[in-house]
């Protein structure tokens, strides 16, 4: 099974007979974390700092920015009890508290730029089970180094499916995509 659209790979999980455990890296207002609870998932991780970051994209946002996110997120999964784990840290500070071996579903949605997208393959790469997928938001974005970091981890070792943000699986106006990859 492939998919088309970023917001079926509940589905492909699903399709694999995955435990249902998922893990969002940069969860804003906590979207992703949601949708995998949503669709029936046991346990989500859901790690974002939610403060001021030197960097492109929503990290470099202001702290009101981030306070009004973090309290939608809490807000949006309190629902879930404690099928909801929320981490907040740096992505590269927090990795140690995902057991090894413990995730199917991983989706990274954080900085987006070439080094630290690496680190984040690096350090949560270990936390996925065999057969378990990896995504990653903003693919085709031109100025992230989301598409040279995925590339280079996968080259030789594992194809890459893109996917797009518009249900229906395609393009649409804004163009966004996602990636993933099955380990």
């Amino acid at each position: 099974m492939i998919i088309k659209a970023t917001g079926d790979i509940s589905k492909l999980a699903k399709h694999f007979n995955l435990p249902l455990v998922g893990l969002e890296i940069g969860v804003c207002g906590g979207g992703m974390g949601c949708a995998f609870l949503e669709a029936g998932f046991d346990k989500v991780y859901s790690i974002d700092s939610w403060k001021h970051l030197n960097q492109t994209g929503d990290g470099g946002y202001s702290e009101e920015w981030h306070a009004i996110n973090y309290n939608a997120a809490k807000q949006a999964l309190a629902k879930y009890g404690d099928k909801s784990v929320i981490i907040r840290g740096k992505s590269e500070d927090v990795h140690d508290q995902i057991p090894d071996n413990s995730v199917s579903v991983i989706f990274i949605d954080a900085d987006h730029r070439y080094e630290t997208v690496k680190k984040d393959i690096q350090n949560y790469y270990p936390k996925l089970i065999k057969g378990g997928i990896m995504s990653f938001h903003d693919y085709m974005n031109a100025g992230y180094g989301v598409t040279e970091a995925v590339q280079e981890f996968c080259k030789d070792r594992y194809e890459i499916f893109v996917t797009y943000d518009n249900p229906d699986g395609e393009a649409g106006n804004q163009g966004a995509t996602s990636c993933y990859f099955i380990k």
